[in-house]
């Protein structure tokens, strides 16, 4: 998932985002925190 979104911006970089990119970069980074921290939890 990471590498896919890393090749999708790398393209990208240099053009200032869009607010719909800002908002889909937030749930996206929300998204990839909940998997993080429910992963910490298990071995917690």
């Amino acid at each position: 998932m990471v590498e896919d979104l890393g090749e999708v911006l790398a393209g990208v970089w240099y053009r200032p985002a869009t607010n719909e990119q800002i908002a889909f970069l937030d749930e996206y980074i929300a998204l990839v925190k909940n998997l993080f921290d429910s992963a910490v939890a298990k071995y917690d």
